[in-house]
């Protein structure tokens, strides 16, 4: 129920904020929903909503490959590749992209994701 209201929500905002960008005449992605960020990015909570979202498709945790079979990278596969910057990532995370949910995304989601995504490249 909570995240049948949740997806409610996002959906509502995602709608609200699409209606304003085209009076406005913005450009902003419309697979990220805006909230207010008070709060620097969190691995931990990005893991989160990797676990949430992303599993699927994509092995989130540290250490584990691709799955057999599977052409989807691993996180820690995006995380080393050469080039992946967090802009890179926000680019990536915020239009749909293979089977990827087109729910989109709170602001804040979106930068704790790119978090953890970071955390697990290599040192």
């Amino acid at each position: 129920m909570a995240r049948k209201l949740r997806q409610t929500r996002k959906t509502s905002l995602a709608a609200a904020g699409l209606v304003l960008l085209a009076v406005c005449g913005g450009g902003a992605s419309p697979m990220v929903s805006s909230q207010a960020a008070d709060r620097a990015p969190s691995a931990r909570k990005g893991l989160k909503v990797a676990r949430e979202w992303c599993t699927r498709c994509h092995v989130v945790r540290r250490g584990r490959k691709r799955r057999a079979g599977s052409e989807v990278p691993s996180f820690q596969e995006v995380a080393n590749r050469p080039g992946m910057t967090p802009a890179k990532l926000r680019r990536i995370l915020g239009r749909p992209h293979n089977q990827m949910p087109t729910e989109p995304l709170y602001t804040d989601e979106v930068a704790d994701l790119i978090a953890y995504i970071r955390s697990l490249r290599r040192r």
